[in-house]
């Protein structure tokens, strides 16, 4: 019975772990979209500040753009770098997980049997 519950418990926590790696990557994925909206956001107004005026607008703009451009390319490939190490974190958890719920299902298979020949040999009359 509490091989059973254990494996139960193995299950909600596969689960849990399943909905808190989802919530995890949602969580990532809105905060990188409002990261990148803000450096958006930034972009244009630092490139309209920088270009009233200038008579080298052109250049500048276009060497501001390539900085920016790869800034938010490498910040890019970091966000999804961590999010790719977080999903085989979460992986490498409910294989884990799984192995241990087979193994509770073994040993609880093990422990019936053996409730099975102690109850038989009670019967037989021997001592407990």
């Amino acid at each position: 019975m509490a091989t059973w519950n254990s494996a139960d418990r193995n299950k909600e926590q596969i689960e849990i772990n399943r909905r808190v790696a989802a919530e995890g990557e949602a969580r990532i994925r809105a905060e990188v979209i409002r990261q990148v909206q803000d450096i958006h956001g930034w972009l244009f107004e630092a490139a309209d500040e920088f270009h009233k005026g200038n008579e080298d607008s052109a250049t500048n703009r276009k060497l501001l753009n390539q900085v920016v451009r790869e800034d938010l390319e490498n910040f890019e490939k970091r966000q999804q770098a961590a999010l790719d190490n977080q999903n085989t974190i979460m992986k490498s958890q409910t294989k884990v997980l799984e192995n241990d719920t087979v193994l509770i299902k073994e040993i609880h298979y093990v422990v019936e049997g053996f409730e099975r020949w102690k109850n038989e040999e009670q019967m037989r009359g021997a001592p407990p």
